[in-house]
């Protein structure tokens, strides 16, 4: 499973089916075959907050967030922490969408939060409305989950991308060896080398 919504919902499919081996992505309830994993997002939050807060001119930057988890909830600190270690007068300021996925109310956000004067944007939603909401109004954003690059040449700065595949590989080879278990791994997996977050900047800046 990879969004925390699933978390419940795989839970009880676990209990149902013993033989089948469960992993569920930045959760953190588990079971005998159910295991979590996660990577240390807040770190790619925290890079693009450094730019961020060298970027801004308003002092004030904008999140468009999807959901109120721990995870949302860290990246969101650490965009503001790496902004303010460079530049303690900025100020962040919050829109929630309450889904991952809803390029409508993602736009709606990113418009609000530049109203409000918001002049850098960075995303935990999955759509590109929100850097193509700021490549139009002459703001600047950052990507989320993918390169947003060229959907918005003019507002993007970078993106801050997981590769899961080192894990995917360890888990499976795992599963194959007979070696892999349930309960809550989700500590021994919060690395860099299992799940690295890439930050990709904006080319030629």
């Amino acid at each position: 499973g990879t969004t925390f919504g699933y978390m419940e919902t795989m839970l009880k499919v676990a209990e149902e089916t013993k033989g089948v081996r469960f992993e569920h992505a930045t959760g953190y309830k588990s079971a005998e075959n159910m295991r979590t994993y996660d990577s240390r997002t807040y770190e790619g939050a925290y890079l693009v907050g450094v730019i961020a807060g060298k970027m801004t001119k308003s002092n004030k930057l904008g999140v468009v967030a999807s959901v109120p988890i721990p995870e949302v909830l860290r990246n969101i600190n650490a965009f503001t922490l790496g902004a303010q270690s460079v530049n303690p007068k900025v100020t962040t300021r919050v829109v929630w969408i309450n889904k991952w996925f809803d390029p409508g109310k993602e736009r709606e956000g990113a418009v609000a939060l530049m109203d409000q004067g918001a002049d850098v944007l960075m995303q935990n939603t999955d759509s590109t409305a929100v850097v193509q909401a700021a490549n139009e109004k002459g703001k600047f954003a950052f990507g989320w989950d993918s390169d947003m690059s060229k959907f918005a040449p003019e507002a993007h700065l970078a993106s801050a991308v997981i590769n899961w595949t080192p894990y995917y590989v360890q888990a499976t080879r795992e599963a194959l060896e007979g070696k892999w278990t349930g309960g809550k791994r989700r500590q021994k997996y919060q690395c860099q080398k299992c799940g690295r977050t890439t930050t990709y900047p904006r080319e030629g800046k």
